[in-house]
């Protein structure tokens, strides 16, 4: 279909965006910070009147202290454990801070009565891969440590992320499985990067413009410093040999996205290794815009209500009760 009439000047606006080649990767991260939170923040609409956010440093290693930001919903009994979910931001590997992703995490806390922590993984070129998977991986051995006296149960743990997070999400969740732990009982892959091969990354803008296309081919390169790295699972969930014993999955793509071949196969091959998935393709819509309910207020709250659904049942089916109604 058609790209929503809600979204065009949006997208006009981003496609003519050019990077200026001679500013340094510093320099861009700190303007591409300034930018998101003037102007996409903004386009999540108001943050929940209900739940709490705490700042922490998880130090899960005697030299690398990953700042990050707990949220958790302001109802409900004080002497449940929460469940938790690892939440892992976008930024195409090279950008991005937990706070800049508040206002969805607070709401996934506080519509799913769940924790949601979100870290704030060593980005590139200064940190190459795999070190954004590996603090990821650390996070959440960190939670298996300190889950209790945090009011968490560590038992019930799901990942998830957006963009280069949502390809975070799907290796970390082959490092679990290949490491024997920690157990995950599902993952939340939003238009996620899971093939970083510059071939994989397809065009798809309804002009034949080129919007992300580029950028998205820098970041990758940017993040994996060689190219032939690319190939890794680890880099690359879908190149992985197998996919089977992980945990089930929701994997959300959009129309306009050179990720959405990608996570499109990578939600087929899931299921054929036995993996339960649900692939959600989002028409009219280009890659990041799903969250957007100033702009598509219908799409974007039953973007979210998908989410918060799959979370609670997926925390449910360990036998530990039945969720409150959905608020």
């Amino acid at each position: 279909m058609p790209l929503l009439d809600n979204l065009r000047p949006l997208y006009d606006a981003m496609s003519a965006r050019q990077p200026d080649p001679t500013v340094g990767v510093v320099e861009r991260r700190a303007a591409a910070h300034s930018a998101y939170r003037n102007q996409v923040v903004p386009l999540y609409g108001p943050a929940p009147e209900s739940g709490s956010v705490t700042e922490l440093d998880l130090q899960v290693s005697g030299s690398i202290s990953l700042p990050s930001r707990l949220y958790r919903p302001s109802h409900g009994r004080s002497d449940d454990l929460l469940p938790v979910h690892l939440y892992l931001h976008g930024g195409g590997f090279w950008s991005g801070t937990p706070e800049l992703f508040d206002i969805p995490c607070l709401r996934t806390a506080v519509d799913t009565r769940c924790a949601v922590l979100s870290i704030g993984y060593r980005l590139a070129p200064e940190h190459l891969f795999p070190a954004a998977v590996e603090d990821a991986y650390a996070a959440l051995l960190w939670l298996a440590s300190n889950a209790e006296s945090m009011g968490l149960d560590a038992s019930r743990t799901s990942i998830g992320g957006s963009s280069a997070g949502g390809g975070l999400a799907a290796a970390v969740a082959l490092l679990c499985r290949d490491r024997g732990g920690p157990d995950l009982l599902f993952q939340v892959l939003e238009v996620p990067a899971v093939d970083l091969r510059p071939e994989a990354l397809l065009q798809v803008d309804p002009e034949g413009r080129r919007f992300a296309l580029d950028e998205l081919r820098e970041s990758s390169a940017r993040y994996l410093g060689n190219p032939t790295r690319a190939l890794e699972p680890l880099a690359s969930p879908l190149l992985a040999p197998d996919l089977s014993g992980l945990p089930p999955a929701l994997v959300m793509t959009a129309e306009y996205d050179p990720l959405r071949e990608a996570g499109e196969t990578f939600a087929a091959r899931l299921e054929d290794a036995g993996v339960s998935t649900s692939l959600h393709m989002w028409p009219g819509q280009f890659h990041g815009s799903q969250r957007f309910e100033t702009l598509i207020p219908e799409q974007a709250r039953t973007y979210h209500q998908i989410v918060v659904t799959a979370l609670r049942e997926a925390y449910v089916s360990t036998g530990r009760g039945t969720p409150a109604p959905l608020g």
